[in-house]
């Protein structure tokens, strides 16, 4: 009668959980660079608009839905282009009344961003305020002057984001969600000052 082949200890065969990962680690290996490839952002055009710029919203959480999200993000980095501009303008501008203007912006949006966090935040999800700026392929024509040219340009850009966020909060000022209504009539006249202040320096320069 043939002796049975001794089979393998324990400690020689591969487990379960070893297999699992060993074939985890492949499959990782294998789809690597193209997600590196992915996460690369394209260059942006420079007066496309924040919905169609941004990288598709996350999933949105349990308490905001994904007009909510959009809402937030659109925003969000309107509000950081506003800040971008008034901080270079504060110390870039030509004419004191355009720096004092841009710093009087600065200071504005700066409370702005914290508010619009504060109110993700308490709908559920703090992330939907936060967006990282794309970088801007191009200056525009007007940034690359160092006299009254580089003021209108400034003061136009402004009046015309700071229009498209007063756009945005138009139609979120009789929500049914009572803290985003009260948001948007809280800055809605300031926006509206801002804007006009804007267009009477351009009309001064």
């Amino acid at each position: 009668m043939k002796a049975r082949p001794t089979p393998p200890s324990r400690a020689h065969r591969p487990g379960p959980r070893l297999a699992f990962f060993a074939v985890t680690l492949a499959a990782s290996a294998a789809v690597a660079p193209a997600a590196l490839a992915q996460e690369r952002p394209a260059p942006l055009p420079v007066n496309a608009e924040p919905s169609a710029i941004l990288p598709p919203a996350p999933m949105p959480g349990e308490a905001l839905t994904t007009e909510q999200h959009a809402f937030f993000r659109d925003l969000a980095l309107l509000n950081a282009r506003l800040l971008s501009l008034a901080g270079e303008a504060s110390g870039r501008a030509t004419h004191s009344a355009t720096r004092d203007f841009a710093e009087w912006v600065r200071r504005e949006h700066q409370t702005f961003t914290e508010e619009l966090t504060n109110l993700a935040k308490l709908l559920g999800d703090e992330t939907a305020a936060r967006v990282e700026v794309p970088p801007i392929t191009e200056r525009p024509a007007w940034a690359n002057h160092d006299n009254s040219n580089y003021d209108e340009g400034y003061l136009r850009a402004t009046a015309e984001l700071a229009g498209r966020m007063v756009e945005r909060l138009e139609k979120v000022k009789k929500s049914p969600e009572t803290t985003v209504a009260a948001f948007a009539q809280k800055h809605l006249p300031g926006l509206a000052s801002r804007i006009q202040r804007a267009r009477d320096l351009q009309k001064d320069l």
